[in-house]
């Protein structure tokens, strides 16, 4: 998702949010999407308290809609 500054009014609104772990941060800085069971709808990650994207699970998955620039590959 393309973050818009818009965004960041509705930040604190959010009925889901989520804190990612280090490995799980990784994973989604990696290219990969994430496997949660949690409710449809939009989610907030969040690291270290840090909101990290705005994301949208279909109930199964979170998929990561970082634009590739954004993206990064860890050695590790």
């Amino acid at each position: 998702i393309r973050y818009d500054f818009h965004y960041a009014r509705f930040i604190k609104s959010f009925a889901q949010e989520y804190d990612l772990n280090e490995n799980e941060l990784k994973q989604y800085y990696h290219r990969q999407s994430l496997n949660w069971t949690i409710p449809k709808g939009y989610v907030l990650l969040k690291f270290n308290g840090l909101t990290i994207d705005i994301a949208k699970s279909d109930g199964r998955i979170i998929k990561n809609r970082l634009p590739k620039g954004l993206r990064k590959n860890f050695n590790g």
